[in-house]
């Protein structure tokens, strides 16, 4: 295990301050309407796919990155159809002071699946938080988003001192790289460290326009935030709906073709861009992307 731990460490001070990305947000509208967005940035040749789960009473929607035929992959972002996101994105610098398991201590992977499968509304995710002592593992430090269409939402991080739980105090809250709980009293202007530009340019985004809020200005914001770098481009881009239990998906930076992700209905349709109208049933295997409407046996 030791091992394996430290070539994860090492594999992940490869990857340069500037290709490290990912960019999140949740945003309650002038109309009330909650949405959540995110910009998953990753290695290009990385295989993604869209898994749809059923679980008790609910279904939950997840993208996974390491994806290969047998292989489901790892989890990164998803929401359920009673509408709590979540998400996992990497926190920069690195540290790796609170890796030691112990009593009522869980990984981010762990809070991630577990609230996803068992909860509606962040103020559950909350009581788990407080009950639970969140730690690092496998070389990588991450931080997390959590939201619901009530309006809630929260950012954790975790050191050794334990975790530290940033609550969506306005209209918003966006998640870049570095830790956001050093800049809980600073100015937005003022932030600074691993994706704090991105993190600028999309809370001033969401300043000016969050009374006005909607699907296409969630695309829009995440067009202005995605990651170029060649090592570490923007592959997918979501804007979730909880209150209908959708997902809009960008593939691979392409903004002009955007697809729509049923959870309740286990679908995906084309959306906006399209000639076509086409959709195609997501089973148990989930679907691997990226993909083209002409490389999918669709039905009209």
């Amino acid at each position: 295990m030791k091992y394996i731990v430290r070539i994860s460490f090492l594999l992940l001070l490869l990857v340069s301050e500037d290709g490290i990305a990912c960019t999140s947000f949740s945003v309650c509208t002038g109309e009330n309407k909650v949405l959540y967005g995110m910009n998953f940035d990753y290695y290009p040749n990385s295989r993604l796919c869209f898994v749809i789960q059923p679980w008790m009473e609910k279904k939950v929607f997840h993208m996974a990155f390491g994806c290969y035929k047998g292989y489901m992959g790892k989890n990164t972002v998803g929401m359920n159809t009673e509408g709590l996101f979540a998400n996992m994105q990497l926190l920069y610098p690195p540290d790796l002071s609170g890796w030691k398991e112990g009593p009522n201590t869980s990984f981010f992977w762990e809070i991630y699946q577990e609230s996803l499968k068992s909860f509606r509304r962040v103020k559950d995710v909350r009581v788990m938080l407080n009950e639970r002592r969140l730690i690092q593992g496998f070389g990588l430090t991450l931080h997390s988003m959590f939201a619901d269409k009530h309006g809630d939402a929260l950012v954790v991080e975790a050191d050794h001192k334990g975790n530290n739980i940033i609550n969506k105090k306005d209209k918003f809250i966006v998640m870049t790289n570095f830790p956001i709980n050093d800049f809980v009293n600073v100015a937005f202007q003022e932030v600074e460290g691993v994706g704090s530009e991105r993190y600028k340019a999309a809370y001033n985004y969401l300043l000016q326009s969050s009374g006005s809020f909607s699907v296409d200005s969630g695309m829009k914001l995440l067009k202005s935030v995605v990651n170029t770098h060649a090592n570490f481009p923007t592959r997918c881009s979501f804007v979730f709906d909880p209150e209908q239990a959708l997902v809009y998906v960008s593939l691979e930076g392409d903004f002009d073709k955007i697809w729509r992700v049923s959870i309740k209905e286990s679908t995906i349709e084309t959306w906006k861009g399209f000639q076509t109208h086409k959709s195609l049933r997501i089973g148990k295997d989930g679907i691997p992307a990226p993909f083209h409407v002409e490389q999918l046996r669709m039905s009209e």
